[in-house]
């Protein structure tokens, strides 16, 4: 699994998001189990994953005073890894091994250029769930197309109950669940232009934006405990919600489920039901005069830290935390050990293997910004969805543009 480098005793630090239990947890595998068996000392930082932090993580690089592991989101990963401030993991001999551990959903975002700037961390799916117990009151099942919503969120409606999809006031992220069905990402194929001002993703905005304003769902949950009450018995949410549910209502146990995302048919007659993936990326940044050892101890921790039974041992002690997160990081492993129902695991992982990752490109994060934009326009004051999502895709590609003038001199040595 990894080699052994007792004898070198090289120190590494590394920041992570987990603070409190949980960094404790995770301090004390470091200390009782990764330190003696390889020799390498581990100083661990818990880190929060504010924006700022890429701009505190490049400074160090440049004062030299980095850590070795460090954890990021998706969009920071590509725009360090571009400009030449990350390490390159498939610079290691055995990297294709442990990247086989991953869903592609979730391993692919942190590639540009054919160049891996990151292993995944802790992983993240648009996921749906239902009361089973109030849906078989009212004689309806679950969608399985979004068009299926025109029957449910009435019938819902009637009996003061509603119908809730979690959106971040505009996250792109709600909005590729529909484009990625269409077989359509925010970008062109050649990473160069926005795509939003394509046929189906005007489509795709539209059957977003009508969830709000033709059919009035709400466009924020009021209380996480309507859906516990009933109140809201069927929303699209986060996978996180799961552990959520399960540590707030015992009560309901073996009455609501996880199910598939509503679908899109496509041309050739299929569904899908695709959603948008992702994950915190661990990287090694790149400081000058730091040894070929101090690198090399660095991915012996990357080794450890998302093989199975270390894995298996984070996910046991998350969940038996005060928190009781249920956790997966992306590995086809953790997933088998995830503190799911045995009963929810079959839908769970078909909703994994249909799951599409989130592309980053240098610049692309500005493409998030417009995206609200449009969003805000038309559900907030009541514009054409067209003309919004076609202004949001003149203003991206016009950012795209300039951030590739700006990182010329990176991109042309990549």
């Amino acid at each position: 699994m990894f080699s052994s480098l007792v004898g070198a005793k090289p120190k590494i630090t590394v920041w992570m998001t987990y603070g409190g239990t949980t960094g404790e947890l995770i301090s004390n595998l470091i200390k009782d189990e990764f330190t003696p068996k390889t020799g390498i000392e581990v100083e661990y930082v818990p880190m929060m994953a504010y924006p700022e932090l890429m701009t505190k993580l490049i400074l160090e690089i440049l004062g030299g005073t980095a850590p070795d592991i460090c954890s990021l989101e998706g969009y920071q990963v590509i725009e360090l890894g571009m400009r030449g401030a990350l390490e390159q993991m498939n610079q290691f001999g055995d990297y294709k091994n442990i990247v086989n551990r991953f869903y592609p959903g979730f391993s692919g975002q942190f590639i540009f250029n054919d160049k891996v700037y990151a292993i995944p961390g802790e992983s993240s799916w648009t996921q749906s769930y239902y009361r089973k117990d109030v849906f078989k009151d009212l004689g309806l099942e679950p969608a399985v197309l979004w068009t299926d919503l025109e029957n449910i969120i009435p019938k819902l409606k009637a009996r003061e109950m509603d119908f809730y999809y979690e959106n971040g006031m505009g996250y792109p992220r709600a909005y590729m669940a529909f484009l990625f069905q269409r077989g359509e990402d925010i970008f062109t194929k050649d990473n160069l232009k926005s795509n939003l001002d394509s046929p189906e993703a005007i489509k795709a905005f539209k059957t977003y934006t009508s969830l709000y304003t033709k059919h009035k769902v709400p466009v924020t949950m009021p209380d996480f405990q309507t859906f516990i009450s009933g109140t809201v018995p069927y929303m699209v949410h986060l996978h996180y919600i799961y552990g959520l549910i399960d540590q707030m209502a015992p009560q309901i146990k073996g009455k609501w489920a996880p199910v598939h995302t509503p679908g899109t048919k496509r041309a050739d007659g299929t569904i899908s039901n695709a959603v948008p993936t992702s994950s915190f990326g661990y990287v090694i940044p790149k400081v000058k005069g730091r040894s070929q050892e101090q690198r090399n101890a660095a991915w012996e921790f990357m080794k450890w830290y998302t093989a199975p039974e270390t894995l298996a041992k984070m996910q046991k002690g998350f969940y038996e935390a005060p928190d009781k997160w249920v956790l997966i990081f992306g590995t086809k492993e953790s997933f088998a050990n995830a503190k799911y129902y045995p009963e929810h695991l079959n839908i769970i992982s078909e909703v994994l293997d249909q799951g599409v990752k989130m592309i980053s490109i240098p610049g692309g994060y500005s493409t998030y910004r417009y995206i609200d934009f449009a969003f805000n326009k038309v559900v907030l004051q009541n514009e054409d969805p067209e003309v919004a999502l076609k202004k949001a895709a003149n203003d991206s590609t016009l950012e795209l543009e300039r951030k590739r003038k700006e990182f010329a001199r990176f991109l042309k040595d990549m």
